[in-house]
């Protein structure tokens, strides 16, 4: 809450009293405004001091100034506020030349004089206590603690100890935690924090980095810093005797064991084909390998015969677009790159096997059978297939298709490499991979010949060699009849009384024609 003291002290002698006059009844105005929004004082704080003779003028006191107390004139406090905002550029004022105190005097002669009231002075009326704000709810007192002592609830009876469940078990993908539950509480509900690892019930052989952790007082919970790792086996003991916190004993021990899985491919490339001789081979696994070791189990056969290979370079893996994103999505420590010592046999099947005995960087456990891909060296470029539409009909207008044995050199490609006789009007050639898309207006039952020029190329250099003809059979066209508008069509009656059908393969339409009247309608 802020405090004001306004008085009013006489001006006597001044030359410039009316200015003084109304400058104070300015301040009234304000100060009164800015009751409305202050509540409380602030202490320590800074007050302005505001006299005729010297203006505005800020004092620091030690606590807050009573609304009655203190010199003529104004006190008021200040607390911290926030940062001003950049203020604007003020516009340009006229020039303009201030009254002399003759000529004001004169302006205001011209006013009425201000009759004051008996009662238009009077102290400022500040609420005498504040209105606490709002509470929902209801306030009860109770004392906390409780004095008066609970009864103990009743205890279950003590029997013999019983692991209720437990998980993982068996083999598994992937293990996030090893988690059992008792039948018994085995520790005190406030002494979760205080268990270290050795004093948990429980023996884990392999002990990855982690912490145990109780949920209650009868779910125990090992939590490793990511996840158990792959390729182990795991083996988890509660000794017999493992007392629970009621007295509560396992009468005999309780082992069981999970395995979490060898490495396992997920990527490669190549695959399919045609490729070149000489590919950069990649791999990817679900878990960290190490690459040398891996290196060792992988066989590389095309055909019947067995070829060398050797772990590829980072720059070679980095000028290779598709690898080098391969890599990238596969993270660090899990894939690795290789190729063969020599060029593989042209037009032939390759494939890679790895394993078995494949070890991972995470567990001791091998790949127990072999992991295998292919894929296929290019061979000379041959016309394979053609194709008319989808099915068995070539119907007029339908693309033509011409696969080809390796993809296409579309830099290299012209249309003056095609010709095309009948001459197939709006022809289109496009080349997508290893096949070649014919599109235009063909005419039904009519017969193409599609001549394919020797230079012809594909992606690895090699040519067509030779001119080679296909032909395409284009059938008759489906009937079809077409009728535009809705049900109910009104005819321009400023024009011909005709109305068009629109067909193909259909000789003739009949048609019925019925004089009617709007009312039929």
């Amino acid at each position: 809450m802020c405090e004001y003291t306004v008085g009013r002290k006489p001006f006597h002698g001044s030359p410039n009293a009316t200015r003084h006059r109304v400058r104070r009844l300015m301040l009234v105005v304000l100060v009164a405004s800015q009751l409305l929004s202050c509540r409380r004082a602030v202490a320590p704080t800074v007050r302005p001091s505001v006299t005729p003779e010297r203006g505005l003028e800020f004092v620091r006191s030690a606590g807050p100034v009573s609304a009655t107390g203190g010199e003529g004139g104004m006190r008021f406090a200040l607390s911290e506020g926030s940062e001003m905002p950049d203020m604007p550029e003020p516009a340009a004022s006229a020039d303009t030349q201030p009254l002399s105190p003759s000529q004001a005097q004169a302006v205001l002669d011209r006013l009425p004089p201000i009759e004051g009231v008996g009662d238009d002075r009077q102290e400022f009326r500040l609420p005498e206590e504040t209105v606490p704000a709002p509470r929902p709810g209801e306030t009860i007192e109770q004392p906390f603690p409780p004095q008066e002592a609970l009864e103990p609830g009743e205890q279950p009876p003590v029997g013999p100890l019983k692991v209720l469940r437990y998980s993982p078990e068996g083999a598994v993908d992937i293990v996030p935690f090893v988690s059992l539950t008792f039948d018994q509480p085995m520790v005190p509900l406030t002494a979760h924090a205080d268990l270290a690892a050795e004093e948990v019930p429980v023996e884990l052989d392999p002990l990855p980095r982690g912490s145990w952790r109780w949920i209650g007082t009868k779910t125990l919970v090992y939590e490793p810093l990511i996840r158990f790792p792959k390729a182990t086996r795991y083996n988890v003991r509660i000794p017999s005797g493992t007392t629970s916190a009621t007295g509560g004993q396992l009468p005999q021990e309780l082992a069981w064991t999970f395995v979490t899985p060898p490495p396992k491919m997920v990527s490669a490339h190549p695959t399919n084909g045609p490729h070149v001789r000489d590919p950069l081979i990649f791999v990817a696994f679900d878990q960290d390998i190490d690459p040398a070791a891996v290196l060792q189990t992988i066989q590389l056969r095309a055909g019947r015969e067995n070829f060398a290979v050797v772990m590829a370079s980072s720059e070679e893996v980095e000028e290779h677009p598709t690898i080098a994103r391969m890599a990238k999505n596969a993270g660090e420590q899990r894939w690795l790159a290789f190729r063969s010592t020599e060029l593989l046999p042209y037009d032939t099947i390759v494939t890679v096997d790895i394993g078995p005995g494949t070890p991972s960087a995470e567990g001791p456990l091998t790949t127990e059978a072999v992991q295998s891909f292919t894929f296929a060296t290019f061979g000379p470029l041959t016309v394979v297939d053609t194709r008319c539409g989808w099915g068995d009909q070539c119907q007029p207008m339908t693309p033509w298709r011409i696969e080809f044995s390796n993809p296409l050199d579309e830099d290299a490609f012209d249309e003056s490499l095609v010709q095309i006789e009948p001459q197939l009007p709006a022809g289109k050639l496009s080349i997508f991979g290893d096949t070649l898309h014919i599109e235009g207006r063909s005419q039904g039952r009519t017969t193409y010949k599609v001549t394919l020029r020797a230079a012809i190329s594909d992606q690895f250099g090699q040519a067509l060699g030779q001119d080679q003809t296909v032909t395409f059979n284009v059938g008759t066209a489906e009937p079809v009849m077409f009728v535009p508008g809705e049900r109910f069509v009104v005819v321009d009656p400023a024009s011909k009384p005709t109305y068009s059908v629109f067909t193909i393969n259909y000789g003739a339409v009949k048609a019925q024609a019925y004089a009617v009247e709007p009312d039929d309608w």
